[in-house]
């Protein structure tokens, strides 16, 4: 895993010598990598530089990064990122929702998830069986 993370960031790193602009399609395929290799870490640090690099990000980049979170019980990171997208007007969609409840349900914080599916709905955004296994299993872990 280190290995393929390490790959994407250098590739994505040596764009510019090549005269390749990195543009937010190249940001969100390294943050989905991070994420998968649990880099949570470098995934948020990625997204953090996207403006400085004059690149928007999209909802899978903050997506990506959420999931990363998620996956590392970074639910404070995982909200911060979440409430970051709807902040940069992006609208999350039922898998990103999904992955804040699930690291809220990693991190014990059963009404965090709960405010997040009412949320969901506010929103009308689709819930599914993961939206609703993960609040379900934040309240059954306290």
């Amino acid at each position: 895993d280190h290995v393929i993370w390490q790959l994407a960031l250098s590739a994505l790193m040596g764009m510019p010598r090549i005269e390749l602009v990195p543009d937010t399609v190249s940001y969100s395929a390294v943050s989905s990598v991070c994420e998968k290799s649990n880099c949570w870490l470098l995934a948020g640090g990625l997204l953090t530089s996207m403006p400085r690099a004059g690149v928007t990000p999209n909802s899978v980049t903050f997506s990506a990064v959420v999931s990363a979170c998620e996956k590392v019980k970074e639910w404070q990171q995982a909200l911060l990122h979440f409430f970051g997208m709807i902040m940069s007007r992006l609208l999350p969609d039922t898998i990103s929702c999904s992955s804040a409840i699930s690291a809220c349900e990693k991190g014990l914080q059963w009404h965090q998830a709960c405010r997040l599916l009412a949320m969901m709905q506010a929103m009308r955004i689709a819930r599914d069986e993961i939206s609703y296994n993960a609040v379900i299993g934040a309240t059954l872990k306290t």
